[in-house]
């Protein structure tokens, strides 16, 4: 695992202040997840980039796409629809900032989706929104609430996408999932492209610094170093603080940065 970019959830000085302190670290922009940026079209992307200039220097990017309301397995066609604009409205933005990639959500929700028909589903609209794209901007998919790998991986395999892969986001899968890191990670395997690190107690989605929760961290990086050892990874936290404590936490793990 490679240590790329931490999530823009600070405030902009305290992420200045974290890029200064880190030379070469990249930033998961979110400002493109929420629909009312996306709503203002060209004007966010070149407001984005302008703050982009004030960065001590140019670094990797990441876009974290919007999920608000969105289902990409929905059985009704015009939520399907809503779902395919807005996502395609956050990867031209990807693809006009130079981003590296983008996350998306799964957007499968136990309580709402059903298991069957839902990944199929899903499955063909991601045939569909890859279509036209050419791999400059990998794209990701992110569980949030799944119980289990196996849903996230039949997507996968049926687009058969190189370079639409998972995202494992540790600490929702910790909070919301019926199956351990390892699991999900041997289940994924060389399906797991990227990584959302944070960490918590199990009971639910904190985002706390890495080492203030109860995930064994040392056998979820050993996992990783078995099945992707070149997956790359963004430190989710929002708190200056949080953030800094995580990157320290990382430092004694070794071969992370």
């Amino acid at each position: 695992m490679r240590l790329r970019y931490i999530s823009q959830l600070v405030e902009e000085k305290d992420l200045l202040a974290i890029l200064a302190e880190e030379p070469g670290l990249g930033v998961e922009a979110i400002a493109f997840g929420i629909g009312d940026t996306l709503d203002q079209g060209p004007e966010a992307v070149r407001a984005y980039a302008r703050q982009r200039e004030r960065w001590p220097e140019p670094r990797p990017l990441s876009i974290h796409g919007p999920f608000l309301d969105l289902n990409p397995g929905s059985f009704d066609s015009l939520i399907r629809e809503a779902t395919l604009r807005r996502f395609r409205q956050a990867y031209q933005a990807a693809v006009e900032l130079e981003a590296e990639r983008i996350v998306f959500h799964t957007g499968f929700m136990p309580a709402t989706c059903f298991e069957e028909g839902w990944p199929e589903q899903a499955a063909e609209f991601w045939k569909r929104f890859l279509e036209g794209t050419d791999g400059s901007v990998a794209v990701h998919l992110e569980n949030v609430r799944d119980l289990h790998w196996q849903v996230p991986r039949e997507i996968l395999d049926r687009v058969d996408c190189p370079y639409f892969t998972a995202c494992l986001d540790i600490g929702h899968l910790r909070a919301f999932s019926v199956q351990t890191p390892e699991e999900w990670i041997a289940g994924l395997g060389s399906r797991l492209g990227h990584l959302h690190l944070h960490d918590n107690w199990g009971e639910k989605d904190s985002h706390g610094a890495l080492g203030e929760g109860n995930t064994d961290w040392e056998t979820v990086f050993q996992a990783l170093e078995r099945s992707c050892p070149q997956a790359t990874a963004t430190i989710e936290n929002s708190q200056a603080g949080q953030i800094r404590k995580s990157l320290a936490f990382l430092r004694t793990q070794g071969g992370c940065f």
